[in-house]
């Protein structure tokens, strides 16, 4: 098993200097023109399904290789942190949305294989996109191969992995296509396995699930607006335990965000996406702490099972909206702190969390990747207005940054 990803010939990337640059300033402008029209045209509801596309099927059969992760788990090697859901409870997040996840044995619920669905999104360059599934619920740019790919990369991540995008735009698929051009690792494959509502015992999970496959590199995307703020009720819930007690006023508060209108839509979309967190941490401070402290262990027990397969582990980091576009996001939730009855200074949780845990993995000797400068850096939009999700810019960024860390060998190599 190859233990990186072979590097390119230096001078050979597809999207350098000039052409960075000019993409870079096209971006830019269409950023403008597509902001401009959110504030106006976007759609309350986003994502409205419009027609039925094509799933990936695999027409030869499922490949041998993938199938340990379609077998039902062995228990006795069931992670301590990863807890078997007690007999009759039924996880809140598939209550009314059947259609569009299901219950695992492994990972708790994924999406439905072998399905798709065209979705309406105004901010789109075409106003829509396909969603489509594959094997096990995995977004694919394609049929599996009947042998197993040389290299695999396993990679994860919650809704914004997942993608509010077509298959081919993901960040998954950039990193695989950008790694294909890479002399000797033309056939690598990329299985994404991100899917909405993941946190960190997801991603353990996944891992869990995936390691079964021995990929050469196993990816966690980090999402920095609601992953961390998210750590406490999941792990209730999981463990059959009441929901965690929230201040008095909380829910009023929340519930006066979801009402609010703004960009064209309600305020629920920048609740999901960072708000509520940021919230969170500002009534219950300590959860901040504690939040970390959780990202740790998770990730430290994903090191430590990857580690023993031979799998290269690497845990990235990607920013909310607020951390990239700091001025737009402010003005954008202007009405949105008054509800909340808090200051803007509350948004700088996000990148709080994001440095405490960034610095603790880099303490562990888990190898990360921290999105933050290169988003940064970019002079266009890299979030939809309308929900606040990655865009198709910012996967291309995202998938580039990522197929630049495996051209390098990890440390000790």
């Amino acid at each position: 098993m190859p233990p990186t990803i072979a590097p390119r010939t230096p001078g050979s990337s597809p999207r350098a200097g000039a052409n960075r640059f000019a993409l870079a300033l096209a971006s830019s402008l269409a950023a403008v023109l597509v902001v401009a029209i959110a504030y106006q045209f976007v759609r309350p509801e986003p994502g409205e399904a419009v027609g039925v596309g094509e799933p990936v099927v695999e027409e030869g059969g499922v490949p041998a290789w993938i199938q340990p992760i379609l077998a039902e788990p062995d228990e006795s090697q069931r992670p301590a942190l990863v807890p078997r859901l007690p007999e009759g409870v039924k996880l809140s997040i598939l209550e009314g949305r059947e259609e569009v996840l299901v219950t695992d044995p492994w990972v708790y619920f994924r999406r439905p294989e072998n399905r798709s669905r065209v979705l309406h999104w105004r901010e789109h360059p075409d106003g829509e996109f396909v969603r489509a599934t594959g094997v096990a619920g995995l977004r694919l740019t394609g049929p599996l191969p009947a042998q197993r790919p040389e290299p695999l990369i396993v990679l994860t991540g919650d809704s914004h992995m997942d993608g509010v995008c077509a298959e081919d735009e993901t960040a998954a698929a950039v990193l695989e296509a950008n790694l294909a051009l890479r002399p000797g690792v033309e056939a690598v494959r990329v299985l994404n396995a991100g899917v909405g509502q993941y946190t960190f015992p997801h991603y353990l999970a996944v891992a869990w699930r995936y390691l079964e496959l021995a990929p050469d590199v196993l990816v966690v995307v980090v999402f920095g607006g609601n992953d961390f703020g998210a750590i406490d009720s999941v792990e209730a819930e999981l463990a059959g335990e009441p929901e965690p007690v929230r201040p008095a006023g909380y829910d009023q508060h929340i519930q006066r965000v979801v009402k609010t209108k703004l960009a064209g839509r309600r305020g629920g979309a920048s609740l999901w996406q960072a708000l509520n967190q940021v919230y969170l941490f500002e009534v219950q401070p300590e959860l901040e702490t504690r939040s970390v402290e959780r990202s740790l262990v998770y990730l430290e027990e994903i090191d430590r099972m990857a580690r023993a397969r031979g799998t290269r582990f690497i845990a990235a980091y990607l920013p909310p909206m607020h951390d990239v576009r700091e001025e737009f996001s402010r003005n954008l939730y202007a009405s949105l702190f008054k509800e909340l009855e808090i200051d803007e200074s509350a948004l700088a949780s996000s990148n709080r969390v994001a440095d405490a845990m960034l610095a603790g993995l880099e303490a562990r000797g888990i190898e990360t990747v921290d999105a933050r400068p290169t988003l940064r850096e970019w002079p266009g939009h890299l979030y939809w207005v309308a929900d606040e999700h990655l865009n198709t810019v910012g996967h291309r960024l995202l998938g580039e940054l990522l197929a630049q860390r495996l051209a390098e060998p990890r440390a000790g190599e």
